[in-house]
């Protein structure tokens, strides 16, 4: 709708898989024009990861729950 196209992917990945994954949309976000925002949790909710993509960038911040945290 309004010349967007989303593209949504839930599933379990293995934490070694995640440089792999990255990767991929590294080089994805180098050769088009893509935005997008990419948030990855572990299975407690205490760590996640952010991945940007914005204009040929890739952007990775994480962020800790502080809920969680003691």
């Amino acid at each position: 709708m309004n010349w967007t196209t989303y593209i949504f992917y839930g599933a379990d990945i293995r934490e070694y898989h995640l440089d792999f994954i990255k990767e991929q949309i590294s080089k994805i976000a180098a050769i088009s024009e893509i935005t997008g925002y990419f948030l990855v949790d572990d299975h407690e909710g205490e760590k996640k990861l952010c991945w940007q993509v914005f204009d040929g960038h890739f952007l990775e911040t994480e962020q800790v729950n502080i809920l969680f945290n003691n």
